[in-house]
């Protein structure tokens, strides 16, 4: 599905940061730069491709949910990208899963759409006219 997909290119995106952290001091600072910014928009594109907004939430109310989420989500992100142990490559890798993790939140957020249940209103319909039946 595309949101495995998806999930599977901010893995790799996320773990090609690695080599890029752990020679941070070693690269030239505009080479290093251009290169996050470079992994950071990729990311961002795959977040957005054929994300349909107008077509996620049915009320104020999910859209409310929805960007109060992607605050939060957004907000452990840099609370977890400050975690990064550029000593051990160990450590920064098992400290990239749990960014992973927030990053597939994300992208819950952003394409999983709400619906309203119509068979529960069909179903209501259905038992009120099976009543009226009973009464007649």
């Amino acid at each position: 599905s595309l949101f495995l997909r998806k999930t599977a290119l901010v893995v790799v995106a996320s773990y090609a940061l690695l080599p890029l952290l752990v020679y941070k001091s070693s690269l030239p600072g505009a080479l290093y730069a251009a290169l996050l910014v470079l992994i950071h928009v990729g990311v961002l594109f795959v977040y957005l491709y054929r994300v349909q907004f107008g077509a996620l939430d049915v009320d104020r109310i999910s859209l409310g949910g929805r960007v109060l989420g992607l605050v939060v989500t957004v907000w452990l992100l840099t609370v977890v990208s400050g975690w990064q142990d550029h000593d051990h490559v160990g450590i920064l890798a098992a400290q990239m899963l749990v960014l992973c993790f927030v990053h597939t939140v994300v992208l819950m957020l952003l394409m999983v759409a709400v619906e309203i249940d119509s068979s529960s209103d069909d179903e209501d319909e259905e038992n009120e006219a099976e009543d009226n039946k009973e009464l007649v």
